[in-house]
């Protein structure tokens, strides 16, 4: 054998690409087959491995896989984690905001009228950040003190067994 074809070299192919190759064979990236073969003949591994055998022999498919090291795998690698840090965050982001819509009004209140975030308003606006950035600190200092109160109550409970009604009242 002096060549094997690998369908999908980019990615679930790429660790038999890999193998392949430093075996000392010459890897050749093979299409899918085309949408009339495989409803004609229907879809099934044995079928795929003959048509990419044929592509291989004839010479149809030529493409050279990816090497996937260099400089190039490298950004990808950092890229693959971030992407999924980016989403995660936006998740979070999200689901904080929902929980500020849907939260009872005396917490509601409390961004609102509360005298303490008023003061806090009226310092920060002095000290030149926008108004959406105060807004922004204000909900996350709600939120670390809704946090505490919380997992506060939740050490409570575990110690005494007990559930109470209003945890939220103390952050409200």
């Amino acid at each position: 054998m002096t060549a094997a074809g690998v369908e999908g070299t980019g990615a679930y192919g790429a660790e038999p690409a890999r193998f392949l190759g430093e075996a000392g064979l010459k890897v050749v990236e093979v299409d899918r087959p085309d949408r009339e073969t495989r409803r004609l003949k229907g879809k099934s591994d044995p079928i795929d491995a003959y048509a990419a055998a044929i592509a291989v022999a004839s010479g149809r498919a030529s493409g050279t896989p990816k090497t996937r090291n260099g400089a190039v795998e490298a950004v990808r690698a950092l890229r693959v984690p971030r992407r999924s840090a980016v989403k995660s965050r936006t998740q979070a982001v999200n689901q904080a905001r929902q929980l500020l819509v849907t939260a009872p009004e005396p917490l509601r209140g409390r961004l609102r009228w509360d005298e303490r975030t008023r003061t806090s308003m009226e310092r920060r606006t002095g000290q030149g950040p926008s108004k959406k950035d105060i807004r922004r600190c204000l909900k996350r200092h709600v939120a670390r003190e809704v946090h505490r109160v919380l997992t506060r109550s939740l050490d409570h409970r575990t110690a005494t067994r007990q559930t109470t009604r209003s945890d939220l009242t103390e952050a409200a």
